[in-house]
């Protein structure tokens, strides 16, 4: 394992033969059903202080088809790396949000 190796917000190290996955900015789990300010609130400052939301599967037969559908991920990330993918992908959801330079959205 890398000495720079990513880790829970309590300091331990992730489990080892996992593949981690960024889905965004950290949101204690009381506040994810996005039903208050709370949620919005958590989000930001979690942003701000740069905390990652990471998540991992145990099952090797999904890990094998995750592996398949999207490539094998980096072995153990550092803190940074997993920081630089949730900026991508805020990037990716802010270019989607109408009147912010995304491509147009057709209605249905």
């Amino acid at each position: 394992m890398r000495a720079d190796g990513a880790r829970r917000r309590n300091g331990s190290r992730y489990p080892a033969h996992v593949d981690l996955r960024v889905t965004g900015w950290w949101v204690p789990r009381a506040f994810r059903r996005m039903t208050s300010i709370d949620y919005f609130t958590s989000r930001n400052r979690s942003r701000r202080l740069g905390v990652p939301s990471v998540r991992y599967r145990t099952s090797r037969h999904v890990k094998r088809i995750e592996r398949m559908l999207h490539g094998t991920p980096v072995d153990h990330p550092s803190l940074r790396q997993l920081r630089a993918e949730a900026e991508h992908l805020q990037e990716l959801r802010d270019a989607r949000r109408p009147g912010h330079g995304g491509p147009p959205r057709h209605a249905a």
